[in-house]
């Protein structure tokens, strides 16, 4: 009963959505709820969905017709080659464009094509959801996409609420190298701890054409590397060296996992050079901008360098002084997203009177958890947002002039 409830009130929320025209952007419709490369399907929202009967669902290598649009209960429809002359999408990256007859048009991007979404492996799905930009969601809103390892066609298999993790992880893609002769290891990626704290991998994964997990109880030390070579990679996990994609992902939603970090290549960079992040040592710790990346255009800090396996960047230059005020004083927060509570552990390299506040996505100042001095070292403050509606928060600390910031994510 309580599923009925929930996939009745999310069948609604969504028709509020997208048929809302106030300040706000409407949803586009066909709304795409979550699709798969291998097998190719597309599961949209759309009412009345005969209105879909004989438009086209385009990708960049076919254009298929829609021949009927049968939805379920919840006004779901499936397409595939059972109800459409059939289309393919690229596991690379593609784009999906719904001509329908009206004045909306529905398109998605992604992979190496677009910034909107990762590429699948086979047997994983993308998901959508909506993510709030703003204090008031039906207003000020964005989707957002996360992977899906249980794909669920044509039935809800997901939150409304896109997770939104773009940023969110200390541990991130350094390098990735292909075509390397210098050290008898010609493919891996370099993972680099941005933080003066240790970072667990149980909750990661690897996505490329495959999934590397990562072993059970692995911690990368502060500062310190962790590299995926060609000795670890499981079975078909390679690397295109003309286009391909990496993601790092949050796995502690069940089935559907969150983007945390991701880059891909859209040309070939010939041999011995990698695609690495900061060379420069050009890096903003707290600008989420930094940790981001979809190929050779879109990549903010991604640059050519010469191979450095589990070492800093060859090119690298100012990365001591980049990094000085995360080892001054450093904040780090988990779970996140999180549940009622989160931890929020920090440490400071010397004695120093330190003020931790807790702010919401409006800037206003929800609690302060802490303002005292503290000897050098490490401690951790557990913060109970019970009463507090789901959304972003974020936990900032100010010590000695230096201000550190942590996005979180309550979920309810």
């Amino acid at each position: 009963m309580k599923s009925l409830i929930t996939k009745n009130l999310m069948t609604m929320v969504l028709i509020g959505l997208a048929f809302q025209f106030s300040a706000a952007n409407p949803l586009p419709m066909p709304l795409i709820l979550e699709f798969s490369t291998d097998p190719p399907w597309i599961e949209v929202f759309y009412y009345p969905p005969e209105e879909l009967i004989g438009d086209t669902i385009r990708t960049t290598e076919c254009e298929a017709i829609i021949l009927s649009a049968n939805p379920n209960q919840d006004n779901i429809i499936l397409f595939d080659s059972n109800n459409t002359t059939g289309f393919t999408l690229n596991p690379e990256g593609d784009s999906i464009i719904f001509s329908v007859d009206n004045s909306w048009e529905t398109s998605i991007g992604y992979g190496t094509f677009s910034g909107k979404a990762g590429a699948p492996p086979g047997g994983v799905s993308i998901v959508s959801g909506v993510y709030s930009v703003g204090p008031d969601t039906l207003y000020n809103y964005e989707l957002g996409y996360d992977f899906c390892m249980t794909p669920t066609p044509g039935e809800w298999g997901h939150d409304l609420i896109a997770h939104n993790m773009w940023g969110l992880s200390y541990l991130i893609i350094n390098e990735i190298c292909v075509n390397n002769t210098t050290n008898g290891i010609p493919n891996y990626i370099e993972l680099y701890n941005a933080s003066s704290l240790p970072v667990c991998t149980d909750d990661l994964l690897m996505i490329g054409n495959s999934i590397y997990d990562f072993p059970s109880g692995l911690t990368v030390e502060p500062y310190e590397f962790f590299v995926i070579d060609d000795v670890q990679y499981p079975e078909f996990f390679d690397f295109n060296p003309s286009i391909d994609m990496l993601y790092l992902v949050y796995n502690g939603y069940d089935e559907v996992y969150s983007v945390v970090d991701q880059v891909g290549w859209s040309t070939n960079h010939g041999e011995n050079i990698s695609f690495m992040r900061f060379p420069d040592g050009n890096v903003d710790w707290n600008n989420w901008l930094d940790f981001m990346g979809y190929n050779d255009e879109t990549s903010y800090t991604f640059e050519n360098g010469s191979p450095s396996y589990g070492e800093p960047n060859s090119q690298l230059m100012d990365i001591e002084e980049s990094i000085l005020p995360e080892r001054i004083a450093s904040l780090y927060c988990y779970p996140n997203p999180f549940n009622a509570q989160t931890t929020i552990s920090f440490s400071l390299e010397h004695q120093a009177h330190a003020k931790i506040s807790i702010y919401d996505i409006t800037g206003r100042l929800v609690e302060v958890l802490s303002d005292a001095h503290y000897a050098g070292g490490s401690y951790s403050i557990v913060w109970n947002a019970n009463g507090l509606p789901s959304g972003i928060y974020f936990a900032n600390m100010v010590s000695d002039g230096i201000s550190v910031t942590e996005k979180l994510v309550l979920l309810k």
